[in-house]
């Protein structure tokens, strides 16, 4: 590459990582050499890791590799992180003077991988302490995120007092677990009625919270850890195409070997649905869903979604297809076709669309024949419906509009 070129050879960048970052690099991600391996366990906490180009470009394969194929969708998103943060410097021009990025402040990441990996003897025992003594944990918070907190929430006023009383830019706050519990609660009561551009920020902020309360709560959870069968390393290359549909809504996905409960996300996001509704797939014969009392308003016996690899569905005969449905009172019927099996590519985030057509119809207009019936009505100014179908979908709807770089943004993020 270019970049490789502008440097002498073997002189290294500085890669800043937290000791939370390298442990979960040390042991759980495959592939690294035992130079890498020496080279972080050598580096001291408060400074970065210097590594060659090369060593770079080697790492962050492994780590994206090991981001398509794990279980864990925390862990996934972690990866990921580290994956971008190298990925930063591999696209730095050479030539340029490396800046050393500020220490990140070790907080929620650290618990997470130390439930996993053990304890670290090399970082400070965690959380920190308030004057009082109590366990604090920061979160960092935008000035216009501290702004809509402010704006749309109702807090306490010891909580608000320190949210106002910041100083201007990006802050660390830290917040007991009471606080965490009570901004959570608030934040979440107020995104859905926030306006523009208020509902994003509140959604950022409540992404952070849920992290950092999910990585606090992994060594309270009783839920026994399932025992599927090892995934392959395999890409999947689906077609999707929602029946009766005409002319056809369709998308083509390609996915790593998941779980049907995990394609069911994928499928969501890739159509635009909302996930308010029971959903089932029906494979041969038989039925998979969700096994939650909450989702499961049906009176049809199914197996758990999560106990089947698509890896296992693969091997079901020469042509696999079946069928995902979603909302049982519309009935939207899904084809599900596997088209070919590919290896992953180098540095390619998984799951991903690569190509479709056509909107997705509005949640509970009716199935099939109703969402025919509503293009009508918004076709034609004059139609008895024209105006009330304007208000219920909010404003325009264009039936042909599909936009495939929104679709992948949102499924980097599940």
């Amino acid at each position: 590459m270019t970049r490789k070129k502008q440097m002498k050879p073997g002189e290294k960048v500085g890669l800043t990582l937290t000791q939370a970052e390298r442990m979960l690099l040390l042991n759980v991600v495959n592939g690294l050499t035992e130079e890498i391996r020496d080279v972080m366990r050598a580096t001291p906490t408060a400074q970065p890791v210097m590594l060659t180009l090369d060593d770079l470009d080697d790492l962050e394969g492994h780590v994206t590799a090991e981001a398509n194929h794990t279980k864990g969708k925390k862990l996934r998103q972690r990866l990921d992180a580290i994956s971008e943060k190298i990925q930063m410097h591999l696209d730095r021009h050479d030539d340029e003077p490396e800046v050393t990025e500020s220490p990140v402040t070790i907080g929620f990441v650290d618990r997470f991988v130390e439930s996993l990996v053990g304890p670290r003897p090399l970082v400070e025992p965690l959380p920190t302490k308030s004057e009082e003594g109590e366990d604090q944990y920061g979160v960092k918070l935008t000035d216009k995120q501290r702004e809509s907190l402010l704006h749309c929430t109702e807090l306490s006023k010891g909580l608000s007092d320190k949210i106002r009383g910041a100083a201007g830019g990006a802050q660390t706050l830290e917040f007991t677990r009471d606080d965490l519990d009570e901004l959570a609660s608030e934040v979440d009561l107020a995104v859905f009625d926030a306006r523009t551009p208020h509902k994003k920020r509140l959604a950022a902020v409540f992404d952070k919270l849920e992290v950092l309360l999910d990585a606090l709560d992994l060594d309270e959870s009783d839920e026994p850890e399932r025992h599927l069968p090892e995934r392959t390393g395999t890409i999947y290359q689906f077609k999707l195409t929602l029946k009766g549909s005409d002319p056809p809504i369709w998308r083509r996905i390609q996915v790593p070997d998941l779980t049907l409960g995990e394609l069911h996300d994928v499928l969501q996001v890739v159509m635009d649905w909302e996930d308010s509704h029971p959903h089932q797939f029906i494979i041969r014969g038989a039925y998979y869903g969700p096994q939650d009392p909450d989702d499961m308003d049906w009176d049809m016996e199914t197996e758990d979604e999560e106990d089947i690899l698509i890896s296992k569905i693969a091997k079901m005969g020469r042509k696999v297809r079946f069928t995902y449905e979603y909302d049982f009172g519309d009935s939207w019927e899904h084809e599900i076709v596997l088209e070919k099996t590919l290896e992953p590519e180098l540095k390619v985030k998984y799951p991903r669309c690569v190509e479709g057509a056509r909107a997705c119809p509005p949640e509970d207009v009716g199935g099939v024949s109703g969402y025919a019936d509503f293009l009508e009505a918004i076709a034609d100014p004059k139609h008895p419906e024209h105006r009330e179908m304007k208000e219920w979908i909010g404003g325009k709807f264009d039936p042909e509009k599909f936009d495939l770089k929104a679709v992948n943004r949102e499924l980097r993020t599940l």
